[in-house]
């Protein structure tokens, strides 16, 4: 399987080089992120994307986990601001694109 995961790898790829794919056609429209102790909607979260992941978010190391149908969870290391976490990230998918998400970052 493994095609979501190899999606997200373009587009992260992609955003490194500092092109900004078509973010809502990746996302559902009735996108909801639980991130922290917050649930963030898809128009917030692209918009989080296109401002933070192009000048102060790195994705280092990104690892597949599983992926079915309907799922996939990865895992990956970020630097913020001079700062190291992992990330398990969790995605449900339902007509293609992400439906719901939510992940978990640790200082590491």
């Amino acid at each position: 399987m493994r095609e979501k995961f190899e999606l997200l790898i373009q587009i992260n790829t992609s955003i490194e080089k500092g092109e900004i794919p078509n973010l809502d056609d990746i996302f559902h429209a009735d996108y909801l992120y639980l991130k922290d102790n917050t649930l963030v909607n898809r128009d917030d979260h692209v918009e989080f994307m296109r401002k933070e992941f192009t000048r102060k978010i790195t994705v280092i190391n990104p690892q597949f986990l599983y992926e079915d149908k309907d799922m996939m969870t990865y895992s990956y290391n970020i630097k913020v601001r001079e700062k190291s976490y992992r990330v398990i990230q969790v995605q449900m998918w339902k007509d293609g694109k992400i439906w719901r998400e939510m992940s978990n970052a640790v200082e590491s």
